[in-house]
């Protein structure tokens, strides 16, 4: 079955992801800003959170607790949400994040492409734990594997 979801709202289109429950998150820029919309089993319509952003939402990933890792790129920042709007940790960026992805161990890696690096932030406390610098490479996402 082929279903399109539509936010009449919504002038550009960013980051997509979908939770356990089937439920489908997608980020988007407005005439009045930034949103997560989210659309309940694919539901046409959406839903939109009253999650705070001041920039495009370009990334979204769930952790294995269904928190909502989002990247925002031009601020820059990685911020950890527990839904539908509650922000529970920020990691501070020098560079310019673009893709961010939780691994087995909880830790958040984000694909920084102004540092053209790999980040991994400890889930304690949101540290940065180390870099693994990538020579030319424009990190623009990332995935783990094995899954978490």
């Amino acid at each position: 079955m082929r279903r399109q979801l539509l936010d009449s709202n919504a002038v550009v289109g960013w980051g997509i992801a979908i939770d356990k429950k089937q439920n489908i998150f997608w980020g988007v820029s407005t005439a009045s800003g930034f949103r997560i919309d989210r659309y309940f089993k694919g539901v046409k319509f959406p839903d939109p959170l009253r999650t705070p952003l001041s920039d495009a939402p370009l990334s979204l990933n769930f952790d294995r607790q269904g928190r909502l890792i989002i990247t925002q790129p031009d601020v820059p920042v990685v911020d950890v949400f527990s839904l539908p709007n509650m922000l529970i940790k920020q990691l501070s960026q020098t560079g310019k994040p673009e893709g961010a992805v939780h691994d087995a161990l909880h830790n958040i890696w984000v694909a920084d492409n102004t540092n053209d690096a790999l980040e991994e932030y400890l889930s304690s406390d949101g540290s940065l734990r180390r870099m693994i610098s990538l020579p030319g490479c424009c990190a623009r996402d990332v995935a783990v594997f094995p899954l978490p």
